[in-house]
């Protein structure tokens, strides 16, 4: 079909050491309004919430050049990977170094 996207199909891991320094936020955006009499008025722009990964804690020189490594070994945002939300794995805080399990992936 022209002008469709094609599903991304990773084949590379991010290791559990780096993928355990980013923080999990969600985000449900919604158009708000405001009236001059205190009022106010919300609707939902999108049924399902946006997620954001964000780096929450300070990488030691190593640890940033093992990312730096990560990221240029697939050519900046252009090679897709895989990595593990800790809070979304089954058992929680798991990791499979494989990329075989699919929860929290």
């Amino acid at each position: 079909m022209p002008g469709s996207v094609q599903n991304a199909a990773p084949l590379t891991l991010l290791p559990a050491s780096l993928s355990r320094a980013f923080a999990h936020e969600r985000e449900y955006p919604v158009i708000d309004n405001e009236y001059r009499n205190g009022e106010s008025q919300r609707s939902l722009q999108a049924t399902n919430s946006r997620k954001r990964w964000r780096l929450a804690k300070r990488l030691t020189s190593a640890q940033l050049a093992a990312l730096r490594d990560f990221y240029d070994a697939r050519k900046g945002p252009t090679e897709p990977f895989y990595f593990y939300d800790s809070y979304e794995t089954s058992p929680k805080f798991s990791h499979d170094p494989t990329g075989q399990a699919v929860a929290g992936r």
